[in-house]
């Protein structure tokens, strides 16, 4: 027997190292389990911890919800910005032919139709084009679909019900919607609801789409902006979706763009219409790669953390008292990956180790609801001391904290400065691009990292240069200019928030 192995068996022949022994694996049992448990049984308690676990994709269905936190460690007393880049992954169908390609045997679809027909369509051609943007639609459907045709002024009136598009059926339908003529006023709410009405009549498994085209502002029957969204979203929970395009320059685009998110669809906004057919082409495409006909994020905060924005997507308030709120995040589409920056603010006057709560998206898909989640720990920051800023610098995420200005950020302010435009005040307008330019500086400054590139800069000087220009010339050419810019500023805002 060796020198070694006589003394570690005089060591365990020792009852008070027996004793010491036992204690030792006491302790790494008790660790081992406190590691497996939930943080949520520990985690507020205070302990220092050197990195926040890297953020995790969880699944309880073949829907994928990535989080990602532009940062895990804040400094106490300061800023408690944090934005959460979230990821949306939907399945990639078994059945497809090719990458890309349409699923196989997809649900046939009830289309409605729902179509201005306020004296403005008259103006620029918007009638025709309209017209003809319909016609090419109904050339794009198949055998199996179904289509309904709802046109509105003061009123709505049923053109056709939902008819199979057989050749026969469609030229019928070709013929009725050449045959349409403009009436008088704008009542959007009572087109929406009779196109509601037409695709709930019977139940059925089919894929509902609605599109509504308007150029104008409601002015009659329900024009209250916020009972309208209430309406798009009661539309929304009958399973369909809603998508809406406006017309020329006449149109409300808050209002339009409103309906398309509560509707849990999508706004397009064309000033001139010979891209019409294309857009509608472009929805009926997307419509045949539905996945799931609507999505919401369902998030639960740690009490103090405010939810500032959600990549513009509409928030409701679900619950105060539990700090709890729902996010409407639209349709999915098989294989589509679908981003969007949470930005939070979170309190900082303790340090410690916290989480910012938890999310979970729910999927509403072929009459069934699925969910997936990302729980407090892939949630999880600390806030630690003024003396330990360096630990806070080194865990900012260099990828998502550019996104979070050069996009997110980016597309809330130009939002901001097209409600300036509409709003005719150019000194507010200037004032909000200044105060972007100064917030991206100082996210610079504090990081320690270089966020703005030449595009951006390049971006901002365009910006400053089309406003100036809106508000030069007669008042019948500012109003135009300004009217265009901020419509076009607000839709691009859109596209830069969530992408």
């Amino acid at each position: 027997m060796s020198h070694f192995d006589t003394h570690l068996k005089r060591i365990l022949a020792s009852g008070r190292s027996q004793a010491v022994i036992f204690a030792g694996l006491v302790a790494i049992t008790v660790l081992l389990v406190a590691w497996h448990t939930p943080w949520g049984t520990w985690l507020h308690s205070g302990p220092k911890i050197a990195h926040a676990k890297p953020p995790k994709a969880i699944s309880t269905s073949d829907v994928t919800l990535h989080a990602e936190l532009s940062q895990t460690k804040l400094v106490q007393g300061q800023n408690g910005t944090v934005y959460v880049n979230l990821g949306i992954q939907a399945p990639v169908p078994n059945n497809v032919i090719q990458a890309g390609a349409q699923p196989i045997n997809r649900p046939p679809m009830d289309m409605v139709v729902v179509l201005d027909r306020s004296p403005s369509m008259l103006a620029a051609n918007k009638w025709p084009y309209a017209k003809t943007a319909v016609s090419a639609l109904l050339q794009r459907l198949g055998p199996s679909d179904r289509i309904g045709l709802i046109g509105f002024d003061r009123s709505a009136n049923v053109y056709a019900e939902l008819t199979t598009v057989t050749p026969g059926a469609r030229q019928r339908l070709q013929a009725l919607v050449q045959g349409m003529q403009v009436g008088s006023a704008t009542n959007i709410g009572a087109g929406l609801q009779r196109a509601g009405d037409m695709l709930t009549q019977q139940p059925s498994e089919r894929v509902k789409k609605m599109i509504l085209l308007s150029d104008g502002e409601t002015n009659t029957g329900i024009t209250d902006p916020l009972a309208l969204a209430k309406m798009a979203s009661d539309i929304s929970d009958r399973h369909i979706v809603l998508s809406t395009i406006g017309m020329g320059l006449g149109f409300n685009e808050a209002l339009m763009a409103a309906l398309a998110d509560h509707g849990m669809g999508h706004y397009a906004y064309l000033e001139h219409l010979d891209t019409l057919s294309n857009i509608l082409a472009k929805d009926l495409a997307e419509a045949r790669s539905l996945y799931a006909e609507r999505s919401e994020l369902d998030v639960q905060l740690r009490a103090g953390v405010q939810l500032i924005d959600a990549a513009g997507y509409p928030i409701e308030q679900v619950n105060r008292a539990d700090n709890r709120f729902r996010i409407k995040t639209g349709q999915l589409f098989w294989g589509a990956h679908k981003p969007l920056m949470l930005m939070l603010q979170a309190p900082t006057a303790a340090s410690g180790a916290f989480a910012l709560g938890d999310i979970a998206l729910h999927i509403h898909t072929g009459g069934t609801e699925k969910k997936a989640v990302v729980r407090h720990e892939q949630l999880a920051y600390a806030v630690v001391p003024p003396a330990k800023k360096q630990e806070a610098l080194a865990s900012i995420r260099g990828d998502v904290y550019r996104k979070s200005w050069l996009k997110n950020n980016l597309g809330r302010m130009r939002k901001e400065v097209a409600s300036w435009i509409k709003a005719g005040d150019r000194p507010k307008a200037q004032a909000a691009i200044d105060d972007y330019r100064r917030q991206l500086s100082a996210a610079e400054a504090k990081s320690g990292m270089r966020i703005k590139d030449e595009t951006v800069e390049q971006d901002m000087v365009l910006m400053e240069a089309e406003l100036n220009e809106a508000f030069q010339g007669s008042d019948a050419q500012k109003a135009e200019k300004q009217n265009r810019l901020s419509k076009r500023m607000q839709y691009k805002s859109r596209e830069e928030q969530r992408k």
